[in-house]
């Protein structure tokens, strides 16, 4: 896929982004199919629609901003985190008491 290079419609977001990473930052938002395209001044810009756009967006953005000890930190964080076990169910699928 090709990078989209059009001015921004008036609902997008410019994002301020590394000029090191910005394509490979297109490329990826461009694979989750998000609209998406960079200006004739370089800069990155995508249109949100739902949160969970809004969330893609975001996991893009930190996967490009966090350095190795960064993900480190992200890791050992999850790994302190205590999980959750859902009670049992009665054998005879009743869930009521």
């Amino acid at each position: 896929m090709f990078p989209l290079v059009s001015p921004p419609p008036k609902t997008a977001e410019v994002l301020q982004v590394p000029r090191c990473d910005r394509w490979r930052i297109l490329y990826r938002l461009q694979e989750l199919d998000l609209t998406c395209g960079c200006t004739s001044t370089g800069q990155l810009w995508v249109v949100i629609h739902t949160p969970t756009e809004a969330l893609l967006v975001h996991s893009v953005l930190r996967l490009f901003a966090l350095d190795r000890s960064g993900w480190l930190s992200w890791l050992d964080r999850c790994w302190s985190l205590q999980t959750w076990d859902p009670p049992e169910r009665s054998a005879g699928g009743d869930d009521h008491p």
